[in-house]
């Protein structure tokens, strides 16, 4: 039987999308656009998958001619778009899929959407005539239903293929803080510099705080001069993609005090939750949706940043509480593993 069902739902399918394979960029949208694309890969029992980079379209016609050439053969478009790609290229995509009668799935990235279609009227039409639009987040998808009238949605929230699995260290005295994520200003990280002020002035010093990612060039010097006056950060760079969950079962909890305007569903929360950390982060777009509160992590007001140091202070002084949301964290990433969103996605192929 299972091999009547694989004949008949063998597609070639083409993963279009910033893969970022070209500088080795390391980003949200290229981590997810990879994971949907090595997802598929995994279940080639089903099908074929190819993928194009976008990024190459910067370089010439060979490029265009090579993707001319990939769209053609292939059955069914999965299109992962930023800003540029949801204005320039979904709608050639488009009109070419509604000639040659192909099936397009749409996977949003960031949490910004509901507000790209707000006044892109011919845009929003396309997008309400493809197989099924599929957000990070659960209120962006209510956004997008109430607000853009979209009735093609689906949630799809972020994941990631693993098999990692974290031990929670019950014998360390000093509280091991980490970010891990892009370092630029609207990601908030001189809020974990005034964090680290607070603890100095208290003479907490049992904590170590460090800093993983890309650091913008833009806001290079700017962290390094706070850097230099701080005795419990430390910056200690990049992580290899392969090594995150092991790096980050390293700490005790995550820190994240983006105000990004693109946020949706941080692959950042997932990755803590996979190495078994709990999170504080702000009350930032729909970031709630992903912190069970007092369980996997904590929420804390933007304009209320001493809520942040008290959970800091609490999780440093009761360690029994801090090892509970540890093994709760690793049950939440659960929620949100690569099967589960096969099932999801599994449906519109």
């Amino acid at each position: 039987m299972e091999k009547n069902i694989t004949k008949r739902t063998k597609k070639k399918i083409l993963v279009v999308g910033h893969f970022g394979y070209k500088i080795d960029q390391i980003g949200g949208q290229t981590i997810k656009t990879r994971n949907v694309y090595n997802m598929l890969q995994s279940k080639q029992y089903l099908m074929g998958a190819n993928y194009f980079d976008t990024q190459e379209l910067r370089v010439g016609y060979k490029s265009i001619a090579k993707f001319v050439r990939k769209i053609i053969r292939t059955d069914l478009i999965i299109i992962i778009p930023a800003n540029n790609n949801l204005k320039y290229l979904f709608p050639i995509i488009y009109l070419y899929s509604k000639i040659a009668n192909k099936k397009i799935i749409m996977i949003a990235v960031g949490g910004y959407l509901d507000l790209f279609l707000k006044d892109k009227y011919i845009i929003k039409k396309m997008v309400s005539d493809i197989k099924i639009v599929m957000p990070q987040t659960e209120s962006l998808c209510k956004r997008l239903i109430d607000e853009t009238g979209l009735k093609n949605v689906e949630t799809l929230h972020n994941f990631k293929l693993h098999n990692h699995k974290p031990v929670v260290d019950n014998k360390t005295t000093i509280l091991r803080v980490v970010y891990l994520a892009r370092i630029k200003r609207s990601k908030g990280y001189e809020a974990i510099f005034r964090l680290a002020k607070y603890l100095h002035e208290r003479r907490m010093e049992d904590i170590v705080i460090d800093f993983y990612g890309p650091i913008e060039k833009e806001d290079f010097e700017h962290f390094h001069d706070h850097l230099e006056n701080q005795n419990i950060v430390r910056y200690k760079g990049i992580v290899a993609s392969d090594q995150v969950h092991k790096t980050l079962s390293e700490y005790d909890v995550m820190i994240f005090p983006t105000q990004y305007p693109g946020e949706g569903f941080p692959g950042t929360i997932l990755d803590a939750y996979i190495a078994g950390i709990p999170v504080i982060t702000t009350n930032w777009k729909d970031l709630p949706e992903f912190i069970e509160e007092g369980r996997t992590g904590y929420v804390y007001n933007i304009e209320k940043e001493d809520e942040m140091y008290g959970f800091v202070s609490s999780l440093h002084n009761n360690r029994e509480l801090l090892n509970t949301m540890k093994l709760a964290a690793h049950d939440k990433s659960q929620e949100y593993s690569a099967e589960k969103a096969w099932e999801i996605i599994k449906k519109y192929i």
